[in-house]
């Protein structure tokens, strides 16, 4: 997935949006052909709500706000397909941690 550009957006301080599916979106995103390039933008507002395309669109035109261009919409797709699955890796429950004490065989360990 060849960028011609790098996102200019910090992924580690994007608002949470709580969908009404109970998911969360952070970096729901398209791309769009501008300028014969496919520039790949949020369409999550940095203060936290779902913007339509057209908003996101001028969001994209006031800020220069974007996740990354790409020569082809394939290759934006691609990218903005692993950006989602690496954010709900990021985003998932965690399971909970095992608790001390913990046996082991016939010493016992205790802390946390």
């Amino acid at each position: 997935m060849p960028q011609l550009e790098p996102g200019n957006i910090d992924l580690t301080k994007r608002p949470v949006v709580k969908n009404p599916n109970g998911s969360i979106s952070t970096v729901r995103s398209m791309g769009v052909n501008l300028d014969g390039k496919e520039v790949l933008i949020p369409t999550v507002h940095p203060d936290g709500y779902i913007m339509s395309d057209e908003d996101a669109i001028a969001h994209y035109r006031q800020t220069g706000q974007h996740l990354g261009k790409f020569s082809t919409p394939a290759e934006s797709d691609a990218y903005a397909q692993q950006l989602h699955e690496d954010q709900a890796k990021q985003y998932a429950p965690q399971p909970p941690r095992t608790r001390w004490p913990l046996s082991i065989g016939r010493q016992t360990y205790e802390g946390e």
